[in-house]
């Protein structure tokens, strides 16, 4: 269980299985059934299992046994957040359906995975019906498409976005609502109250040098640029200021809240970090062969590598780690400590208070 306090396993003597759970016999099946698969919740309080017949499979919610289906994607299956509900897709009449807290929605010719709001109340997924693909959000069919990409609601789970593609061209629907028409559309993301949300698109034909990609937040475009990064979208704590990664001939910059930073041969994805209040931001560079951080437009000194960045939680002060000559240490405010052969974690730095720190 994920709380390592549980354990349980799925045993076959002879003709019959059992679900041993905390080195209890919990059930014991008739022959010819048997136990697919095991799943704590989040909470380790609540086990589910898949059961095989010789005809129909289902599933168990503790002692709770569910409908009988000709097929259940065990990949699919998740927990609420409050781990007392769980939904997953399940083939019926040579159809599928969504299955959440033990009922069955309708069926379609195919279904995703189901996705759920962050309290557990709301329900996505998409289907296909008679060649058209949709987005189903508590219940209500959207409109059809070609296809369907990232659907996510926000942190709140007030607002559900996904992508879609009609007549060859790219959508961004949020409840419900359209975006323009564009080439592509990636990275969809909210921050952290669902105040706003922000993706990359591309946008023929471009400019007179061809570049054709755009970042829009808040259903305002910035660009164009040769490449917007995929995933390199990051909202500060606060939600109010973003940061995303572009290139233009050949050389990577940040781009916060629409401003182009410096240009470097390139930028390290993953290595985006606001403060904690808000106020700064910090990255990794590389130029001519070696990696610098950039903190508050300031360059820092040269290394041959540097894993890690943080900053404290007053957001006063700041450290990485970072290789030189063979050996790795840890610079804080532009010190060097003490060195090694490895900082392990990888070169991860614990802030324990404003003035206190620790590392492998």
């Amino acid at each position: 269980s994920p709380d390592s306090k549980r354990f349980a396993y799925a045993s076959r003597n002879g003709s019959n299985w059992f679900l041993i759970l905390d080195d209890k016999l919990e059930i014991r099946l008739d022959a010819d059934s048997s136990i697919k698969v095991i799943f704590f919740s989040p909470d380790s309080k609540n086990i589910t299992y898949v059961v095989r017949t010789p005809h129909n499979l289902y599933t168990v919610f503790n002692t709770e046994k569910g409908k009988p289906y000709e097929s259940i994607n065990e990949n699919s299956i998740i927990f609420s957040p409050d781990s007392r509900k769980i939904a997953y897709s399940a083939g019926k009449n040579k159809k599928q359906c969504l299955v959440f807290d033990g009922q069955e929605g309708p069926l379609y010719d195919q279904v995703g995975f189901p996705i759920l709001s962050s309290d557990g109340k709301r329900l996505a997924y998409w289907a296909v019906d008679s060649s058209r693909t949709f987005v189903i959000v508590d219940n209500k069919k959207s409109k059809p498409y070609e296809s369907v990409g990232t659907i996510l609601f926000s942190r709140d789970g007030k607002h559900c976005a996904f992508n879609a593609v009609r007549n060859k061209k790219h959508l961004v629907i949020l409840d419900s609502t359209e975006s323009e028409k564009y080439d592509q559309v990636h990275s969809l993301c909210f921050n952290a109250d669902g105040s706003r949300m922000a993706y990359g698109i591309e946008l023929a034909p471009g400019d007179k040098n061809g570049f054709k990609d755009y970042a829009v937040s808040d259903g305002k475009m910035t660009g164009p640029y040769e490449t917007v990064v995929e995933g390199s979208f990051k909202f500060s704590p606060d939600g109010k200021s973003l940061a995303y990664k572009s290139e233009r001939e050949d050389a990577f910059f940040m781009v916060i809240n629409g401003k182009e930073g410096k240009h470097y041969s390139d930028v390290l994805q993953g290595t985006f970090v606001y403060s904690p209040d808000n106020l700064r931001f910090a990255f990794v560079a590389e130029d001519n062969s070696k990696r610098m951080v950039s903190a508050d437009n300031v360059e820092g000194a040269p290394f041959n590598d540097i894993f890690s960045i943080t900053f404290s939680p007053d957001s006063k002060r700041f450290a990485c780690a970072v290789q030189l000559d063979n050996k790795e240490f840890v610079v804080i405010d532009g010190k060097k400590g003490k060195p090694y052969d490895t900082i392990m974690s990888p070169g991860e730095i614990i802030f324990d208070s404003a003035d206190t720190f620790h590392y492998i």
